[in-house]
């Protein structure tokens, strides 16, 4: 099920609306990220920091890249991704010619379909893994000379040294650890041109994360907190500095059927920060998916809500007070 909801002000008439307490709304999402339960280092991003247990961030999104380009072939993924795509292009967002940044752009869901539009992307992925699936799927659609491909995090690249500011006609972040707090949100909207446009979207009232929380509790009687990236905070944050954006709320109910092997990946890569996971909770993980598998396949079924917002950038004095 879809459900809409659209508010967009365009040309001369599009003026800021600020509600004079953005730091109000600052300071609640960054409360947010600092509540010792709900530190989230499956959203860490430090290409060289290591999570608990010694593991790499970026190379458990490494060890996800097959099962994400996997799932973003089902006919409903394609359904929602067609509904985006015609929002965006409506808009004026996407159109032939246009600059596109694409933060954490995994194996181009997006940066694929976008540059079949006749957009020009930049693509920003961390993952080794996730660039390949990129370019093999660039290769297989011809077009890859559309596609240009920078390998780091959204944190620590740094626009003004590389040239970004006021570059883009798009700047592109779809469910993405890129946009974790208002600065990273400020920066993609200083990449973005004058009246060019931005898009964000995440989970609304959690995501796979907070699906699993049930099994951990049931196994090991601990509760699990969503992350701070619910879609509230930067939808607060935006609408505090004045801007009110095209929302979508968009939900379904999706099957994950992985093996044992597979499933055990996902649930510690979305869990993964909340609690440690000890060799014997990783074993008795392990068993609990074996007992509750069908044929070596275990299969979980969530109802997931997802926000999006787009708006047009205004660099006014208003603006660029709060952002700097």
């Amino acid at each position: 099920m879809f459900l809409w909801l659209f508010y967009f002000v365009q040309g001369e008439s599009m003026l800021l609306f600020p509600t004079k307490n953005e730091q109000f709304w600052e300071d609640l999402w960054l409360s947010a990220t600092k509540r010792p339960d709900k530190i989230d280092k499956s959203q860490r991003t430090d290409q060289n920091s290591e999570g608990q247990n010694g593991d790499d961030p970026v190379k458990r999104w490494d060890r996800m890249a097959g099962g994400f380009n996997k799932r973003s072939g089902s006919p409903e993924a394609l359904k929602r991704k067609e509904k985006i795509l015609s929002m965006l292009k409506a808009s004026g967002a996407l159109k032939n010619g246009a600059k596109v940044l694409d933060i954490g752009s995994g194996p181009g869901n997006w940066a694929i379909p976008m540059a079949e539009a006749g957009a020009v992307i930049t693509a920003l992925e961390p993952s080794g893994e996730m660039i390949k699936e990129l370019k093999k799927r660039a290769e297989d659609k011809e077009v890859s000379h559309l596609i240009n491909i920078v390998q780091k995090t959204w944190q620590e690249f740094d626009i003004k040294k590389e040239g970004f500011e006021g570059r883009f006609d798009l700047v592109f972040a779809s469910m993405t650890p890129g946009i974790s707090n208002p600065e990273t949100l400020r920066k993609a909207m200083k990449a973005a041109r004058f009246r060019g446009f931005c898009y964000l979207s995440g989970f609304s009232g959690g995501g796979w994360r907070t699906a699993y929380k049930q099994i951990w509790k049931e196994l090991f009687n601990e509760e699990i907190e969503s992350h701070s990236g619910d879609f509230i905070y930067p939808f607060n944050y935006i609408y505090s500095l004045g801007y009110r954006p095209y929302v979508e709320f968009m939900m379904w109910e999706q099957t994950r059927e992985e093996s044992v092997e597979d499933a055990l990946e996902t649930i510690l890569f979305f869990i993964l920060g909340s609690s440690d996971v000890e060799p014997s909770k990783k074993e008795r993980l392990t068993e609990y998916l074996k007992d509750h598998s069908t044929n070596g396949i275990f299969s979980y079924n969530h109802k997931i809500c997802q926000g999006a917002m787009l708006w047009q950038v205004l660099h006014d004095k208003s603006i660029l007070g709060a952002m700097n």
